[in-house]
């Protein structure tokens, strides 16, 4: 029995794997079913085989495919158990495959056909796409896009991308950050007796989009596109009969979020062996590319190329602000290589920057302005603002109270206050939000003279975790007082 279509998805050193395997079939009628594995070790072991889908007899699930983010793993694929015409399902693993959600209808387009699925996914926003024939005749599939924004618990409904009136076939979907990618092939051209290869995009994730863009111009067929992107760099191969008679792989790309594209180039001339149903993966500069090759053995093998390019030319800075205030430039900036890129942090009226946050670390309050020199990686750029708030201090030589340190601040699961008092006296440590909010009270009684420390897990009195944000820590002892903010960010 055949094990064929596979799809592969990396977190790390996780591995994972689906495949469509008709190992259950009995007799000549074709069954199939989902299998999945997995390596926890960068591909050097493996579990044991999955099996994800448990059809009736003369059903199938075919054609998975995959992605991850983090621990989470997301499945779709084409499958035949409500009608003979097949539908889009999903499922999820929360904890890296160990266990899976139940499977999710995601089409209802009965007695028409939803058929070869793609996903791809970017935090809690997961994107797929698909072909179906739900608008017109037979051998008029146009391409259709969904998707959930909360990790795959609720869907979108069904959006059209394609209004051809030819057929649109086998779409690949990428994404980077709000960035979605597609490309497919269509028959616009088919009174040339030729499909093309086709690209189009969303730049506010997946809410609106682009125009399709033609990509190959050839007298032949162009099929099987796949896609995958890096920052602003778009990378497609697909394979095509050309110069013939056989097929060899093509790739194209660009270098500025699929606003322009470089000329294609032929990946595979060196044999006249037939090359099909490619696959492109990145990673940093460097381009991965697998596909089938008759040139070996008849029924085919599996053949890999790849090019280790140097950097893009050019990089995404991720510029965000949090609170009463805003970052300019905002959003994903995109740099030239090798320059310099200057943002300004200004806080709305009565407010104030507390703290900016460059690569994960924290540059303080004290400037206005921010400058990448050199720009020769991504990077990214958080400005958090808060509205001002008084302090008032005891006016004595010797205060009761003092706040010695907070440390780490920014945190991410805990943070340590540390402060001292010169006698006894009742003491209240209170968290509160930007608004003025109690969240959690950390003492309420009464101390002895000495130094003391108490540490705040970012959750509040009924043991939920808070938000990233500003917050403000008050220290009362009898009627002196002392306070001060916190950055979570987790």
């Amino acid at each position: 029995r055949q094990s064929e279509f596979a799809a592969i998805a990396v977190s790390g050193n996780n591995v994972y794997v689906v495949w469509h395997d008709q190992r259950n079939q009995t007799g000549s009628i074709v069954h199939a079913d989902i299998f999945f594995k997995y390596s926890r070790d960068g591909g050097t072991t493996w579990s044991n085989d999955t099996q994800l889908t448990y059809q009736p007899v003369a059903t199938r699930s075919v054609y998975a495919s995959i992605a991850v983010a983090g621990d989470t793993v997301h499945l779709v694929w084409e499958d035949y158990r409500d009608d003979l015409s097949g539908e889009i399902y999903y499922k999820r693993s929360l904890d890296g495959g160990i266990t899976w959600g139940s499977d999710v209808r995601l089409t209802y387009s009965a007695n028409f056909a939803s058929w070869w699925p793609s996903i791809a996914v970017s935090g809690q926003n997961i994107h797929v796409v698909f072909r179906d024939s739900r608008d017109g005749a037979a051998y008029n599939h146009e391409i259709y896009y969904k998707r959930s924004l909360d990790g795959g618990a609720n869907w979108g409904s069904d959006i059209r991308l394609t209004t051809t009136t030819a057929e649109s076939w086998n779409p690949s979907i990428a994404v980077v950050g709000d960035t979605v990618h597609v490309a497919w092939n269509d028959g616009i051209s088919y009174p040339n007796n030729s499909h093309e290869i086709y690209y189009k995009r969303s730049l506010d994730n997946g809410t609106t989009w682009s125009q399709n863009i033609r990509l190959s111009y050839s007298s032949v067929n162009s099929y099987f596109a796949s896609v995958a992107a890096k920052g602003s760099n778009v990378h497609i191969v697909w394979q095509e009969a050309r110069p013939g008679p056989s097929n060899d792989i093509y790739y194209i790309h660009s270098i500025n979020n699929g606003m322009t594209w470089s000329s294609d180039t032929n990946l595979t001339n060196l044999s006249t062996s037939q090359k099909y149903l490619p696959g492109v993966a990145v990673a940093d500069a460097n381009v991965h590319v697998l596909w089938r090759d008759l040139r070996d053995y008849s029924t085919g093998e599996m053949y890999y190329k790849r090019y280790l390019g140097i950097p893009p030319s050019y990089y995404t800075i991720t510029a965000t602000a949090d609170g009463p205030g805003i970052i300019i430039p905002s959003g994903y900036v995109m740099v030239n290589i090798g320059t310099d890129t200057t943002f300004t942090i200004t806080p709305n009226a009565n407010c104030q920057l507390d703290s900016l946050v460059v690569d994960n670390i924290n540059h303080g309050a004290d400037s206005t302005y921010y400058t990448f020199y050199n720009v020769t990686t991504d990077h990214t750029i958080s400005a958090y603002f808060s509205p001002v708030v008084d302090i008032e201090e005891p006016d004595n030589d010797y205060p009761l109270l003092s706040l010695q340190r907070i440390y780490p601040n920014p945190f991410k699961n805990q943070t340590t206050i540390q402060y001292q008092l010169t006698k006894s006296a009742p003491v209240r440590i209170k968290i509160y939000n930007c608004l003025g909010s109690e969240v959690r009270t950390l003492v309420d009684g009464h101390q002895t003279a000495g130094t003391y420390t108490v540490n705040w897990n970012g959750k509040d009195n009924k043991g939920r975790s808070v938000g990233n944000g500003l917050y403000i820590i008050r220290i009362i002892a009898e009627s002196e007082s002392s306070q001060h903010r916190l950055l979570l960010i987790r």
